[in-house]
């Protein structure tokens, strides 16, 4: 189906082929932890954990009647169990297959084995970038992650039609609000 949508449309000239290594999403998750808010999240991550820990704790002191040095330390178990469950989940990733990214001054084109998906440079909301990706992002915590490496010697040229395509995400201005000009304004006696 997609085919068909993109039938009429050439592909544009750069092309680059890469696989996404686990370095990447290392990098991605940082940057947006780091750079698009996500530090709100991290942070109420690990107030939960302790949440966790306190009700543990409030169980086995009152209504099992545990010591306190015991109901402490399981109490801190079970946040860093928490934790620690937390982040096993997270680093199961899927594999992710092989793509290839074609982009010009009109758009952004992703195709691997599962998708072929033509992108216009206005779809983005905004872009992030540190030493080794760049994130493109399609809502506030949607994006997609190109790496550096994949663009070879085209990255500074990939980043110069981001700047001027693409406005850097803000995350506490994730849509901004689009200024329609009303025409010339009335002039009064």
């Amino acid at each position: 189906m997609l085919e068909k949508l993109n039938q009429g449309n050439p592909l544009p000239v750069q092309q680059f082929e890469f696989r996404y290594r686990p370095a990447d999403f290392r990098s991605a998750a940082w940057l947006h932890i780091w750079e698009a808010g996500g530090r709100w999240n991290f942070f109420l991550f690990f107030v939960r954990a302790w949440g966790i820990g306190v009700i543990a704790f409030f169980v086995l002191t009152k209504l099992i009647g545990a010591s306190e040095n015991t109901a402490l330390w399981t109490a801190i178990g079970t946040g860093v169990g928490f934790i620690v469950a937390r982040f096993l989940k997270a680093n199961k990733k899927p594999a992710v297959p092989p793509a290839r990214v074609y982009f010009d001054q009109q758009g952004l084109h992703v195709e691997d084995s599962a998708s072929r998906i033509r992108f216009t440079w206005d779809q983005f909301i905004g872009y992030l970038e540190n030493k080794t990706v760049f994130l493109l992002y399609l809502g506030p915590r949607q994006y997609k992650i190109i790496p550096k490496a994949a663009l070879d010697n085209r990255a500074a040229e990939f980043s110069n039609i981001l700047r001027s395509r693409v406005r850097p995400f803000d995350y506490r201005n994730p849509t901004p609000v689009i200024r329609r000009s009303t025409g010339p304004a009335a002039v009064g006696n």
